[in-house]
């Protein structure tokens, strides 16, 4: 991870690292995307992130990224046993 961090450091001015707890659930042979935080949406400075309750790792997470924007935490339990979460679901870049 470190040596990913280093390559994208060297292409891209700001690289922060946001903190994932995935649970390596499975259902019907799709892991669960449950614990993941960077599978996010953004729109200028509007943050939807997922959310699975209040955890250190969500804390960190929101504090890290309202430097960037409003953070707005997103109810993703149900929809993260289908293996996506709020960017996939969106179709954005």
């Amino acid at each position: 991870m470190e040596e990913v961090k280093a390559i994208a450091q060297n292409h891209v001015s700001n690289v922060i690292e946001i903190l994932e707890n995935p649970t390596f659930e499975e259902n019907n042979g799709i892991e669960s995307a449950k614990g993941l935080y960077v599978n996010m949406l953004s729109f200028g400075n509007l943050i939807y992130m997922p959310s699975y309750g209040e955890s250190d790792d969500e804390k960190y997470n929101i504090d890290l990224l309202s430097k960037y924007g409003k953070v707005y935490p997103i109810a993703c339990d149900e929809l993260a046993v289908f293996g996506g979460l709020l960017h996939c679901i969106s179709f954005t870049n």
